[in-house]
């Protein structure tokens, strides 16, 4: 059920998995109104959908133009669907004019308060801890309801499950019960109570896994996205007050971001196309040359944004890895072009020299351990791209990797970046095709799938290697069985978030 979950939720973008499970929030919300189950009467919350939604339309049209920058409507309709779900409703012509001005500012945040073309702070709760300095309507975040917990634990597993974040939510919330229960403790509360008020009156699973999960705001690896869930949660389940400043989310949040700008600061990566090269069957290389030197480990991915005419429904944005070595002048990603393909493959197949593409969020941990004398990595199709930044950088610098390529394609024609492949042994890589249909030819290779008997035969010293997964979703999942059925221990798997596909 969860893997058949998990494929549904790759076919969409992750834009619209948040914004499919906000509305979802908002209607149940509107249901219960009905229903007379929350305190906010229906056409108050009408009235606020109506007026954030439609400020936050009317601002982001306003910005694009006169910033030209690429606008993503879907991220201000995020923006707005947040604000809507935790901003006090206006209950007066006042307090409607204050709304429709938070929102206003939230979204012209994006654009205003940025370092190398990316937003410093969440912009939604920069702004609603101003809106409370200054004393004005500021977020209730009446999202934090009991009755609405269910709809909202549901899109928040969801959104957890889609963004591949699913133990930072959990590691933010086990913190923050921790500290709840540690200061009910120290101050002679009830355990229940406080537990019964962190879940059903505080918006502990709306945080963790909608706000806190923002791509944008993340640090670029899975340690430093643990410390960063760890001030959020510090910041936001010890109750203090310090001047005009008190334990809120949204003030918690923006302690979080803080961190992530002083020890992994993002930036917005301006990239000119340079050509195209066939690694394989319908299978070309994309080359581009950034603006500035851009730093990555091999192994990273990005989010890469093509604005191009009537977008289809996946949108102007797609994750892939970086296929390039960190030392070369250009960054570059491989994609496979099949005859029914998205809207943004055709823009990327038409893309003439010095067209030029914006890449973002630098991020992931599917990176080499140094920590192990061997490596195993098993690829499936264009899975190949991250061994292939890991591999030209160990030839850049002739270092030997120690590791063993299992290349999994379902026929010969299918092998991509055969002339890398070709000198992978220079860099300490032995490289072993596995292919689901018999070749015509005699190159050497394994026929069908990759087996026990397949690793213990190839893979001298598999026992104490660290294995690599990258390919399809349901690849992974399968060769993650395989190998922990091995007695592979879990800290020697590593799987890479396979974001292509969105």
């Amino acid at each position: 059920m969860l893997s058949f979950i998990q494929k549904k939720l790759d076919a969409i973008t992750m834009y619209r998995v948040v914004i499919y499970g906000l509305s979802a929030i908002a209607a149940v919300a509107f249901a219960l109104s009905l229903l007379g189950m929350l305190y906010i009467a229906p056409a108050l919350l009408a009235l606020s959908l109506f007026l954030i939604v439609g400020t936050a339309i009317v601002t982001h049209e306003l910005c694009v133009s006169a910033t030209k920058a690429p606008g993503n409507m879907e991220s201000s309709l995020i923006t707005a669907l947040i604000l809507f779900l935790i901003i006090t409703p206006a209950g007066s012509a006042r307090e409607a004019v204050t709304v429709a001005a938070i929102t206003a500012l939230a979204i012209l945040l994006k654009y205003v308060i940025v370092y190398r073309h990316r937003h410093l702070f969440n912009p939604a709760a920069l702004v609603l801890v101003f809106a409370g300095l200054a004393g004005f309507i500021g977020a209730e975040w009446w999202v934090g309801s009991r009755y609405l917990l269910p709809v909202v634990a549901v899109v928040g597993a969801l959104i957890a499950m889609k963004t591949r974040r699913e133990r930072l939510v959990l590691a933010y919330i086990g913190i923050s019960t921790v500290l709840v229960l540690a200061y009910a403790a120290a101050t002679g509360a009830p355990f229940l109570e406080a537990l019964m008020r962190h879940f059903l009156s505080w918006p502990t699973v709306f945080f963790a896994s909608v706000m806190l999960t923002e791509p944008l705001s993340l640090p670029s690896t899975r340690r430093l996205q643990y410390t960063y869930a760890a001030i959020a949660a510090a910041a936001g389940s010890i109750p203090f007050s310090l001047g005009m400043l008190h334990s809120t989310p949204e003030l918690a949040l923006l302690a979080a971001n803080l961190f992530t700008f002083f020890v992994d600061a993002p930036e917005r990566s301006d990239l000119s196309f340079v050509g195209r090269t066939e690694v394989g069957k319908d299978t070309f290389e994309y080359h581009f040359r950034p603006a500035h030197p851009l730093s990555f480990t091999p192994g990273q991915y990005m989010e890469w944004t093509l604005p191009h005419e009537v977008p289809d429904e996946r949108g102007i944005r797609r994750y892939f890895t970086i296929a390039a070595a960190p030392s070369g002048e250009t960054v570059s990603f491989a994609v496979r072009h099949l005859p029914q393909q998205s809207s943004w493959k055709k823009s990327l197949a038409d893309l003439s020299p010095g067209a030029v593409m914006h890449a973002t969020q630098l991020s992931g941990d599917f990176t080499l351990r140094h920590d192990t004398p061997r490596h195993v990595w098993i690829a499936g199709g264009i899975g190949i791209t991250p061994y292939m930044s890991m591999l030209r950088d160990a030839l850049a610098h002739g270092r030997k990797i120690e590791a063993t390529l299992l290349y999994c394609n379902k026929t010969e024609n299918d092998i991509a970046f055969t002339q890398d492949l070709a000198r992978a042994g220079d860099a300490g890589v032995a490289v072993v095709h596995v292919l689901a249909e018999k070749p015509a030819s005699d190159i050497p290779c394994e026929v069908g799938f990759v087996t026990k008997d397949v690793i213990e035969r190839r893979v001298q010293g598999w026992q104490e290697a660290t294995f690599y997964l990258s390919g399809p979703p349901g690849m992974v999942a399968s060769y993650e069985t395989l190998l922990s059925g091995m007695g592979i221990p879990e800290n020697r798997i590593v799987t890479d978030y396979f974001p292509g596909l969105a």
